[in-house]
C-alpha cells in the first residue's frame, strides 16, 4: 500500500516481529469541516490526523497498510501523543494535542490544545482495529510525553513521564517533570 502523508509528532509503536503501528500526528495539509456557530456557519481546519497505518519491514521491503477503526469510539485526530503496546495487538494511546484554525480569524495562527483523553486500540482482523475510550484519563492535559509499560511495586501499569504544559492564551510551552501511572 501507499505510505502515509507527511506527518510529525506521530507515534510508532512496535507490535512485535516486523510490525509497527504508526498513528496520528500533525499534518501540513489540514482537513476542512464546517460547523454551526452561534453567529452562523464557520469553517474549521484541523492540522492533525486520525489516520493509522501498519508498517511491516520484511527482508528490507517496506509495506504499508492503512487501518480502519470500529468500536464505540472513533480514533480522534491528535498529534504529540504517546503510545505503547500493552498486550498482543493492543496499544494504549494517551494525551497529545489538537491543532485547529477557524476561518477567517485564525488563518495565520492555528490554535493548539493539549488533551487528557486515553484510548485502547485492539486489532480485530488484518487491517481493522477497535477503538475504545480507556477507563482512565491523564491527570492533566499534555503532549510530547513518553509512555511505557512498567512494573511499579507489584502492579503492572502504563508509566507516563514528562511532556509539556502548553498555555494557548500566552503561546507558552513549559516542560513537565512529573510522572503518573
Amino acid at each position: 500500500g501507499q505510505p502515509p502523508p507527511a506527518v510529525y509528532r506521530h507515534s510508532c509503536t512496535p507490535l512485535g516481529g516486523d510490525r509497527f503501528l504508526v498513528a496520528g500526528g500533525y499534518t501540513f495539509a489540514p482537513s476542512i469541516s464546517s460547523e454551526e456557530l452561534d453567529g452562523g456557519r464557520g469553517i474549521s481546519l484541523t492540522y492533525c490526523t486520525e489516520r493509522a497505518y501498519e508498517l511491516r519491514i520484511v527482508r528490507g521491503t517496506v509495506r504499508w497498510a492503512e487501518l480502519s477503526f470500529a468500536g464505540p469510539a472513533p480514533f480522534p485526530p491528535r498529534g504529540g501523543h504517546a503510545a505503547c503496546r500493552v498486550a498482543h495487538d493492543t496499544v494504549f494511546v494517551c494525551g497529545g494535542g489538537v491543532m485547529t484554525a477557524w476561518l477567517p480569524e485564525d488563518v495565520d495562527r492555528p490554535r493548539e490544545e493539549d488533551v487528557d483523553s486515553c484510548y485502547v486500540l485492539t486489532r480485530t482482523d488484518e487491517t481493522a482495529w477497535r477503538c475504545e475510550a480507556a477507563c482512565c484519563r491523564m491527570p492533566h492535559a499534555c503532549g510530547g510525553h513518553t509512555a511505557c509499560v512498567g512494573v511499579v511495586g507489584v502492579d503492572v501499569g502504563v508509566v507516563v513521564f514528562g511532556g509539556r504544559a502548553y498555555d494557548n492564551t500566552a503561546d507558552a510551552h513549559a516542560g513537565r517533570d512529573d510522572m503518573s501511572v
